[in-house]
């Protein structure tokens, strides 16, 4: 990063191109297969007697959930992939999606804090020292 601008718009665009996918239909379907993963396999049971087909209906159903997370999973990369904030706020927006009944209310939230996130560092890349970097925790006794 060392302040170089180039890599602040690439995260904007990243946040931008995110915040879109997530108001798209395709991510609204995803959703709707990955938080109904019985209805899934119950839909499919009588083929899911040979091991070809079980795992070709669980591949299946791990492309719905990869249809669900990229978007995410790229600003994950993007902001720092070893950050263990970011990937805890992350992992807690993906749970909320997936699992809480207003979860689609969380994707269209999501969507509003990544593109005015993303505006941000297209207009003032020296922001993204500040949301990438971890205060230091001094343990003194």
């Amino acid at each position: 990063m060392q302040g170089r601008p180039w890599v602040a718009r690439l995260a904007g665009a990243t946040l931008l191109a995110a915040a879109a996918y997530q108001l798209t239909p395709v991510k609204a379907m995803c959703l709707r297969h990955c938080r109904s993963p019985l209805s899934f396999f119950l839909a499919r049971r009588t083929s899911l007697r040979s091991g070809r087909a079980a795992i070709a209906a669980g591949a299946g159903h791990g492309l719905y959930c990869l249809g669900c997370c990229w978007a995410l999973m790229a600003v994950l990369i993007v902001l720092g992939g070893m950050q263990l904030l970011w990937a805890l706020a992350l992992a807690v927006v993906i749970t909320l999606e997936k699992q809480a009944p207003w979860g689609t209310a969380v994707a269209q939230a999501v969507a509003a804090a990544a593109a005015g996130l993303g505006v941000a560092l297209l207009a003032f890349p020296g922001l993204l020292p500040h949301l990438v970097s971890v205060p230091s925790m001094s343990m003194s006794m």
